[in-house]
């Protein structure tokens, strides 16, 4: 899920006048990018990213947003969570709690 705007340098060229949070899936050099119409703001938000069968879900604040079928890498899952900020502005990113699980895994 990005925070995007005319500068982000993921998701300008596709979304550049959102003000919205964009989901995001990228396998090798192809993305989908959808708008939540969630607004950018500056409250806390909680953000589930989940895969399903062969969609990943994306939910903000509890409710499904998004769901991506296309783009989506059969590799191994590396979680992340970046800052990048390309505003001459301070900006405060404040993560509070981070968890990976992955389901489905067979020993």
């Amino acid at each position: 899920i990005h925070d995007t705007a005319a500068t982000s340098s993921e998701t300008a060229a596709a979304n550049p006048s959102t003000a919205n949070w964009v989901c995001a899936t990228r396998n090798s050099s192809t993305s989908t990018l959808t708008d939540s119409t969630v607004a950018v703001g500056t409250t806390f938000k909680l953000f589930r990213i989940m895969r399903s069968g062969t969609s990943i879900l994306f939910f903000i604040d509890g409710t499904l947003r998004c769901t991506h079928t296309t783009n989506i890498t059969d590799q191994v899952v590396m979680p992340m969570v970046s800052a990048e900020n390309l505003e001459a502005l301070t900006k405060v990113f404040i993560v509070d709690f981070f968890r990976y699980r992955q389901y489905g895994i067979s020993r």
